[in-house]
């Protein structure tokens, strides 16, 4: 499960990149780690698996590949699907299906979603942010102290949507990490768990160098890709690559070793490039 930290020589720096890309299974990136304890028996066998977001989301296709290979059904809340996706599914959306996702429309698709969720079922809100996903990302800090150690300066840098694996991380790193966060979807850091302060010790929100909602496109998005691609790693284009625009502006401390968490989540550039091309 120990992936590789890699060099990566970009905005005149030389940069550590946590390859959370590189897993060979179904699943990727923090959402791999999110799902471990499913995966591996330690969140329950529920009778059936209910979530909620966008029908290309990520974590959709990960939730819909665990049930599929735990044979759970899998039940995924979602707004109004259009109907030329419907009639030409494609990218994640095509490939839960496939997987064998049950799409639910609906107004408010988390709360419709909650509301519907058994006793026996298991509700995994927008991201994973569930305690389930607490053991994978424990061990994906345990995998920087044995790569890195607990005596050299480490800055890690990562993009966050829910916050879920920048929440954990928190948690678990030591304490000569400092966690640099590049929020994507909300303007501020917050916890995933309204009843539990996120851990603000060593944590540092970059900002963005300019704003746009989340998901939408914007012209600098495609130019940072295509310049991370031919410096040898690819990146997601929704998370990962405009946490690099905000990077680009980021003054990095000097004695302190730069690491940057990939955040897998390539299966999602098919159709974010698609939308590019159509931009």
């Amino acid at each position: 499960m120990t992936t590789p930290l890699d060099i990566l020589h970009f905005l005149d720096h030389a940069f550590l990149v946590k390859r959370e890309d590189t897993s060979d299974s179904p699943y990727n990136g923090n959402k791999r780690r999110k799902l471990h304890s499913l995966l591996t028996g330690h969140c329950g066998t529920p009778a059936k698996i209910i979530s909620c977001g966008g029908n290309q989301s990520n974590a959709m296709l990960a939730i819909a590949n665990a049930a599929r290979e735990l044979s759970i059904p899998f039940h995924y809340y979602t707004r109004r699907i259009s109907t030329f996706l419907l009639s030409h599914p494609s990218g994640n959306f095509q490939k839960s299906i496939l997987a064998g996702a049950r799409f639910i429309e609906s107004k408010s698709p988390c709360e419709e979603a909650r509301k519907n969720a058994g006793t026996e079922d298991l509700f995994l809100p927008t991201g994973i942010a569930h305690p389930c996903a607490e053991q994978g990302i424990a061990m994906l800090a345990m995998e920087f102290v044995e790569q890195l150690g607990t005596s050299q300066p480490v800055g890690l840098y990562m993009a966050a949507g829910s916050f879920t694996t920048a929440y954990y991380l928190a948690k678990h790193i030591p304490e000569n990490f400092q966690l640099r966060i590049v929020s994507l979807a909300e303007k501020k850091i917050r916890s995933p768990f309204p009843e539990t302060p996120f851990p603000t010790e060593r944590i540092e929100q970059i900002p963005l160098p300019f704003s746009f909602p989340f998901g939408s496109l914007h012209d600098a998005v495609p130019s940072m890709y295509n310049r991370l691609k031919n410096a040898g790693i690819e990146f997601d284009l929704l998370y990962d690559v405009p946490a690099w625009l905000a990077l680009e502006h980021y003054r990095f401390p000097e004695n302190e070793a730069a690491v940057f968490l990939h955040g897998g989540g390539l299966e999602g550039n098919e159709t974010m490039l698609a939308r590019y091309r159509q931009y």
